[in-house]
């Protein structure tokens, strides 16, 4: 028995990921199912460039001037795709500079960043909060 975590193209889905593995693997006698639940389905492509991100946009740049904004995606899972129920645009923010050296603390030892990088974070978290009301679908 193997367990194997997936992380689903936005584009794929858990039946297809399966059949993928089926065809991969090409061997009938070995088994495959999903463990636990259902499986989830990857999460929907959010918006860019208007509504919600735009609105995201510029907090960024009112609090980090001179930063480029461009859109990622996030590999892990997050709790975000249980708002997929209320909204077609979810967009998983850290409003916290990071460098290549942050990468391996997450979640591990000597989690940690600076005064100034923590304050610039809760500045973008005040301006979301202060600006909500003036976001329309």
């Amino acid at each position: 028995m193997a367990y194997v975590n997936f992380r689903i193209h936005a584009r794929d889905s858990v039946d297809s990921l399966i059949a993928h593995v089926r065809a991969a693997i090409q061997n009938p006698a070995i088994s495959i199912t999903i463990a636990g639940t259902k499986g989830t389905e990857p999460s929907p492509i959010s918006q860019i460039g208007t509504g919600p991100y735009a609105w995201l946009a510029g907090i960024v740049k009112d609090v980090f001037p001179g930063t480029i904004v461009a859109p990622n995606t996030v590999l892990g899972g997050t709790d975000s795709r249980h708002f997929a129920i209320i909204t077609n645009d979810i967009y998983r923010f850290i409003p916290f500079p990071l460098d290549s050296s942050d990468f391996s603390r997450f979640h591990g030892l000597n989690e940690r960043m600076s005064v100034k990088d923590f304050a610039h974070g809760i500045q973008a978290y005040y301006l979301m909060l202060e600006r909500a009301g003036t976001l329309s679908e």
